[in-house]
Parts: C-alpha cells; structure tokens; sequence
C-alpha cells in the first residue's frame, strides 16, 4: 500500500517541536500565488502561521507567511485545506530545496494531516515527489530537521506561472500555456 494511515498532528506552541513542515523541490522555475495546508484547529485559541521557507536545512529565510488567526473561522473535527493567497506572487528556482510549515502559536492544539507511507519510495506517487520529507523545528529559529521520508505532511504551493523552456520565459499555470 502506498499509504499506510492518514492521521493528524496535534500541537501547540508549548509543544516541541511546534513546527512542523514539507521540504520540497519543484522541477522548473516557477511562481507561486498561494501556500496551503491541511489543518483543524480545536478552539479560538488554535493560532498558527503558515510560511514558505527557503534553505530549511541552512538558515531558512521567510519567503511569504500568513497568521491564522483561529476566532476567524470555525472549529472543525474534520482536516480542511487551508490556501493563504499572497499578495504578490513569489518565484522558485528549480530543484532547490523549500519547505513549507505551519507553526502552532496558540495555547490549544493545531492539528496537521500527515499521511504515513508504506516506504520512502512511495514519494514518487504523490505530488511533490522524492523529494518530499516531513521536517520539523522548535521555537522558529534554526534549521529544519529530523527528516522523515515516510511520512508526509499535506502542505504546499499553488503555483500560478511555470517556466516550459520555451522563448518567452513564464506560462500561466491551468491556462492553456498563455503567455504570461
């Protein structure tokens, strides 16, 4: 089986660590306009902040974050996709590694979806592919790590424009190859 379980993370920002996230690489240069994770919250006191980071495993580097605050929205029981639109679009280099991540800041549990793999070479049948690991930190400073490849957190990017190589540079991504 590709999946052995999909269960949550509970955390909050006494947790350690109390933040956790995907190392990724995309295959060409590209542009993102969103970062989104699978997420519950349990109260109004739930808080996190959802970030895209580049060189998780050196110094990483805020690329673009959004603060959830959890009164905004309603308590669930069941994981829901969260996408935080960026006010303007951020570009990635291809086969650099980035990592995106959500820290708890409240005092009551954010729950994450984290899906448990049958083996590490399993990645190459999800989106994001191999080069997909679970990576975590405590207290928002340092590098990410504690790389797991058989579990992976349900986190990413929207991409809104790639690079196909042609002449012109960017397309718009899901619209037909329009020259952006």
């Amino acid at each position: 089986a590709v999946f052995n379980t999909i269960a949550t993370e509970s955390f909050t920002d006494a947790t350690n660590p109390d933040e956790r996230g995907v190392l990724f690489q995309v295959p060409w240069a590209c542009k993102i306009d969103g970062i989104y994770a699978a997420v519950t919250i349990t109260d109004a006191a739930s808080d996190f902040t959802i970030t895209l980071y580049s060189d998780p495993t050196g110094t990483p580097t805020s690329m673009a974050s959004a603060a959830i605050f959890a009164e905004w929205g309603a308590t669930a029981s069941t994981i829901r996709n969260l996408v935080a639109a960026l006010a303007t679009e951020v570009s990635l280099t291809a086969n650099t590694d980035y990592l995106v991540a959500v820290r708890a800041n409240g005092t009551t549990n954010t729950q994450i979806a984290a899906l448990s793999l049958g083996a590490a070479g399993h990645r190459a049948l999800i989106p994001g592919g191999t080069t997909l690991q679970k990576m975590t930190r405590n207290g928002g400073t340092g590098a990410f790590g504690s790389a797991d490849t058989t579990t992976v957190y349900q986190m990413g990017v929207r991409i809104s424009q790639f690079d196909d190589g042609a002449a012109g540079g960017m397309r718009l991504a899901g619209h037909g190859g329009l020259a952006a």
